[in-house]
């Protein structure tokens, strides 16, 4: 499937690609069961701070204290302090707030907020480079990049745009960072959301244009984004491209390169059609062709990971419900990459938890992703020194590069 590179060349190809299927994952569970509308009045005093309280900080606090988590209610508290304020103290107060919801982040709702947020700064800019100078891929999971692209591509899709002839190449260009940086890859998984929205939920010719970009780290985390805001839109809405008939499908049609990242997110639709029975959700994994199983079952692992962490013994019932016994490990490193997205503290707690028959794919990988996430050999080893022995320090210094190429 993939083309023979140098040694060189394939450990940095891969560590983007694994990169790119991390970056998504931040959403899941939490965002998609949890997002929640609380039903809040929203004012914001408008009269001037206290002295001793810059006005951003104290409309930002008004606003979190009105919203919580209600993102309708946020955006529209900045849309109205827009209205009200000059630039200056309205960019200071979006900044303060996003910053607020990445402090107070209970279950990743932030990300979700984030991708509200980024709409909304969008609208606010008109300008995706200026919009880009808000977003990075730590703060709330870098889910500013993708509301900026969501909002971007439903305005050319408002706007009756030929959806082929919209350039997606060089979007990114303009992003801090090299082309293999977390930075980058959460902005071209933003590119995926948008494109699905360009083309009405139609994931067969949106992901097409993921194959314009020229490496795996483009491709793929485009295409993560564009099954990701498929699987989104179902758990919103019932909608998106699926069939009721087929569970499996959009990802038994698709013939190419990217069907393992489908069944990652695929993993996610088959709960929620099984009403979150993992039994049966398993059961659904085990139809799959033998060479995609694994995917489903790491993105089953990720999906049912908020309801397992600092609960083993349902974690561990979990994960063993499939019947492929093999497949196992795999559905405990989704698990792990997931609890460990906001902190790494949280992802050696729960490998060091596991049964010792999946401790090393476990650490394996948080090794992956401590790679993605650190620049320097010191900074890994300080993250990696973590592990419960020598023995596992080593595996998490030294993840595979080798065979599960997407995980």
């Amino acid at each position: 499937m993939l083309k023979i590179f140098s040694n060189t060349k394939i450990v940095i190809i891969t560590i983007a690609v694994a990169l790119a299927i991390i970056s998504g994952f931040f959403i899941m569970y939490s965002s998609t069961n949890d997002q929640l509308n609380i039903e809040k009045v929203g004012k914001i005093d408008y009269l001037e701070a206290p002295k001793n309280i810059p006005s951003e900080i104290y409309y930002s606090e008004q606003i979190f204290n009105s919203c919580e988590y209600d993102m309708h209610c946020t955006v529209e508290l900045l849309s109205d302090i827009s209205r009200e304020k000059e630039k200056p103290v309205v960019m200071a107060t979006f900044v303060e707030l996003l910053s607020l919801y990445h402090e107070k982040q209970i279950n990743s709702r932030c990300h979700s907020i984030a991708h509200h947020m980024g709409m909304w700064v969008y609208g606010y800019t008109k300008n995706l480079e200026e919009s880009f100078q808000y977003a990075d891929p730590f703060t709330c999971g870098g889910g500013l990049y993708h509301g900026i692209f969501e909002n971007y591509f439903s305005i050319l899709n408002f706007e009756d745009a030929a959806a082929d002839q919209v350039e997606v190449k060089y979007l990114c260009n303009e992003v801090e960072g090299n082309f293999y940086s977390l930075n980058m890859a959460h902005c071209l998984h933003g590119i995926g959301h948008g494109l699905l929205l360009l083309y009405d939920y139609d994931v067969f010719n949106a992901v097409k244009r993921c194959e314009e970009f020229n490496v795996n780290l483009g491709q793929n985390s485009c295409a993560n984004g564009i099954f990701m805001q498929n699987v989104l839109k179902n758990f919103e809405t019932d909608e998106g491209q699926f069939d009721q008939d087929d569970i499996l499908f959009p990802c038994n049609e698709l013939k190419s390169y990217f069907t393992p990242t489908c069944y990652i997110w695929q993993g996610a639709y088959i709960l929620k059609q099984r009403d979150f029975e993992v039994y049966s959700s398993f059961k659904e994994c085990d139809k799959i062709i033998q060479e995609f199983i694994k995917y489903c079952y790491y993105g089953i692992g990720a999906e049912l990971e908020s309801d397992a962490a600092g609960k083993m013994e349902i974690a561990l019932r979990f994960c063993q419900a499939g019947e492929t016994s093999s497949n196992h490990k795999y559905c405990f490193r989704g698990m792990a990459m997931k609890t460990s997205m906001v902190y790494l503290d949280s992802g050696f707690k729960f490998c060091s938890l596991v049964h010792e028959q999946f401790k090393e794919e476990c650490y394996d990988g948080l090794g992956y992703w401590i790679k993605l996430r650190q620049g320097s050999d010191e900074e890994r080893k300080r993250e990696c020194s973590k592990a419960e022995n020598t023995k596992y320090f080593e595996v998490c210094m030294n993840p595979k590069i080798e065979g599960i190429t997407y995980l």
